[in-house]
């Protein structure tokens, strides 16, 4: 069972990383302080952080934006963490990076919230001019935050 959840969560994780990417800044043009932001904007700014992270190759930060279940215990969350970031490393080499190279823009197009779930839509411009819709699913949690899911 535990193998069936690594290979769903190799493949969400390989879908997310294909793509991603935003910004949250003010009318000014300077960051925006998270408690400050609206929801819309909230969860705008966990997938692309996601994304500047991702690029950076900082994959210990992109796992932190990753929801863990409850409950979940310290051996499992650490097996999680390695396993986004050795995800992350395998999809700067192959797929859909490898093809088109890095993203250079993108927009979020849709959002789909119900309750506590989202799933956001965007449409990304790689270097060499490729489009592609993709959509990211984010989970709310009793710490008033936003975090990405694989499910």
């Amino acid at each position: 069972m535990k193998r069936l959840f690594y290979l769903f969560s190799i493949l969400a994780l390989t879908v997310a990383f294909s793509s991603c990417s935003g910004n949250t800044k003010s009318a000014e043009g300077e960051d925006v302080a998270e408690e400050n932001l609206s929801e819309e904007a909230a969860r705008q700014k966990v997938v692309t952080d996601s994304y500047k992270y991702f690029l950076k190759k900082d994959f210990e930060k992109v796992a932190e934006l990753y929801y863990i279940k409850e409950g979940a215990t310290e051996k499992e969350i650490k097996e999680m963490k390695d396993n986004i970031a050795a995800l992350c490393q395998l999809s700067l080499s192959q797929g859909i990076w490898a093809e088109h190279g890095s993203v250079k823009s993108w927009t979020f197009v849709e959002e789909n919230v119900k309750g506590d779930k989202a799933t956001l839509t965007y449409e990304l411009v790689f270097e060499d001019g490729f489009t592609k819709k993709d959509k990211s699913k984010l989970q709310k949690e009793a710490d008033g935050k936003w975090y990405l899911t694989i499910f």
